[in-house]
């Protein structure tokens, strides 16, 4: 057991996310980003004036500031190679190092530092597309929400109330998951005593691992190249005879024994958007899920489903944003269960210190130089 948390709970047998104890099917269902961060900081959901409250501060401090928009573009102009969770890490910590009074860790503090990453992250993410793509940054409206600013500073035209909700509910989907790589990560962070941002930092760095984080683009790289939903079979075996032991991307996990919640909210929304764009990304998923389910049984490991990745992708796709942007995505959304748990363990005061097993060589006598 590395630990406990009231933030979120994750029943792997029964296929249920808890976040402070309401399911993530009506949080879903019901409310919006805005509201679950302040759940998920505040742990209790807002009274209407609270959420007023609440989305009026992440609007003031949305604003891409010049500082990162100049650095945004020195990285692009000298560093072009950089992977978008590079520059998202790098412009992070430049942002820390504006911050006043970055070392307190009072509960005060740490939820005004929340806010300004919960909203700072989108837009750096948004103007980094941007400048990638040789396009100037665009500035949030104050009169949208949270996801409907992100579309609206990613592509410079309003969305549809279709593309919000689905982003919405997306962002939802990933703002919190128990003791995974990149919480426990920043957790280990925080229990040291170092700030928040630093503690972020380093969840960045573990979420950009493709077996965290950036899981759905090896999903979405896949329906690149299946192109067609009638060439899954004709790809499938092209795979399994290279490598019989291949692994189809955004099928599994480590906790889900059964159907992974967040892929069954996300698959309507990922048709939704696909068709409502003509793009046949969600059509090629379908197909590869229900080859996959097929080639499972036959190995007998029924209890392989897909994951949040595997519907993630041809929604993100779909919605216009680059691939290798997708692990940015899920940076983004989970801004405000990373601050939440890096509260608790401030909170707890001690230093995370697990114990290992030594696997090396038993006491040895030393040899001098001259004998060896």
């Amino acid at each position: 057991m590395a630990g406990s948390t009231q933030v979120s709970f994750v029943d792997g047998q029964a296929g249920e996310l808890l976040y402070r104890g309401y399911s993530i099917k009506e949080l879903a269902k019901y409310s919006s980003f805005d509201e679950v961060s302040y759940l998920l900081l505040c742990g209790k959901l807002p009274s209407q004036d609270e959420l007023y409250d609440w989305k009026t501060l992440l609007a003031a401090t949305r604003k891409l500031e010049p500082e990162s928009e100049r650095l945004l573009w020195n990285i692009k102009l000298f560093h072009e190679p950089a992977t978008p969770m590079d520059v998202l890490r790098t412009a992070l910590s430049d942002l820390a190092l504006r911050q006043m009074n970055i070392d307190n860790t009072s509960q005060l503090s740490l939820i005004a530092h929340g806010i300004t990453l919960i909203s700072q992250h989108p837009t750096l993410v948004a103007a980094y597309h941007r400048i990638h793509r040789n396009q100037p940054p665009v500035g949030p409206l104050p009169e949208i929400g949270h996801a409907a600013n992100f579309l609206w500073m990613l592509t410079g035209t309003v969305p549809s109330d279709e593309e919000v909700r689905a982003l919405d509910i997306a962002l939802i989907l990933h703002a919190d998951h128990g003791y995974n790589a990149s919480t426990f990560t920043a957790r280990v962070c925080a229990s040291t005593g170092s700030d928040i941002f630093s503690c972020i930092c380093a969840a960045i760095g573990a979420l950009k691992g493709p077996r965290h984080g950036g899981a759905n683009v090896n999903v979405f790289r896949m329906l690149q190249e299946i192109r067609d939903p009638k060439k899954v079979e004709g790809y499938f075996s092209s795979q399994l005879e290279q490598n019989p032991k291949w692994r189809i991307p955004g099928f599994g996990h480590r906790i889900y024994k059964t159907k992974d919640p967040r892929a069954q909210i996300l698959k309507p929304l990922a048709k939704e958007i696909c068709h409502q764009k003509r793009l046949p990304w969600f059509d090629i998923a379908l197909e590869v899920e229900k080859q996959a389910l097929t080639l499972f049984r036959k190995r007998g490991k029924e209890d392989l489903q897909c994951n949040v990745d595997f519907y993630s992708a041809p929604l993100f796709g779909a919605l216009g944003i680059d691939p290798d942007f997708f692990p940015c995505m899920f940076a983004l959304a989970r801004t405000p269960g990373l601050v939440a748990q890096c509260m608790e363990e401030y909170e707890n005061g001690r230093i995370i210190r697990p114990l290992n097993v030594y696997t090396g060589s038993p006491l040895r006598s030393y040899v001098q130089l001259k004998d060896r």
